[in-house]
């Protein structure tokens, strides 16, 4: 989806997946039912689901539309449009096979849905990109620094840390630490984090 974009003209093809196939452009409705169109292709079990959702930029609740897939018999939320708002120059997973505890930290369903229980296979947890202390942060940031990367990401999974006022802080600190640790000279840091789901993307320039 990193050549799509999402529509803020809301134009008559805004709403059908034609907005993307042709236009590559599309609101949230569009984007959905052109990832089940998708998936429906590839042979997994796809629906939409409607309801609300609060966009943590203007912190406003709007109406909305994903997707539930169903993977290994079991389904999960995911969240096409919220990610592709949340790309920087990352591609960004953190609405991709949540749970219905996880999605509903900052969705609302009101349609009928199955009960998405499973946990654990969200992207960040698949690829070793969940820590909970800070401990393990500077483990995985040393590491991804070492393997050469300048750019990261990671979930902290902490109510206690995320609830701290100055968490961007110290984890600014912590990442300025480990790289002057590794290299010995001065870094500029830049953190953006999406605070419903405690993920921080980290910026080493």
């Amino acid at each position: 989806m990193e050549h799509f974009t999402y529509d803020n003209t809301f134009n008559e093809h805004s709403f059908s997946p034609l907005g993307l196939l042709v236009y590559r452009s599309a609101v949230c409705e569009g984007i959905s039912k052109f990832v089940k169109i998708v998936l429906d292709y590839l042979g997994v079990e796809c629906m939409l689901v409607s309801g609300k959702a609060t966009n943590n930029t203007i912190q406003r609740t709007e109406l909305h539309m994903w997707n539930i897939v169903k993977i290994s018999g079991n389904p999960y939320h995911l969240d096409v449009t919220f990610d592709m708002s949340l790309r920087t120059r990352m591609k960004r997973y953190d609405y991709f096979n949540l749970s219905d505890s996880e999605i509903e930290k900052d969705h609302i369903i009101t349609s009928n849905a199955p009960k998405c229980i499973k946990s654990g296979k969200d992207y960040y947890s698949a690829n070793s990109l969940v820590v909970f202390d800070f401990k393990e942060m500077r483990g995985l940031i040393k590491n991804q620094l070492k393997s050469g990367k300048r750019h990261l990401i990671f979930k902290l999974n902490n109510d206690e840390l995320n609830s701290r006022t100055d968490i961007v802080e110290e984890i600014i600190k912590i990442a300025i630490q480990q790289f002057q640790r590794l290299y010995i000279r001065s870094v500029s840091v830049e953190v953006s984090y999406n605070p419903s789901q405690y993920i921080y993307e980290i910026k080493f320039t």
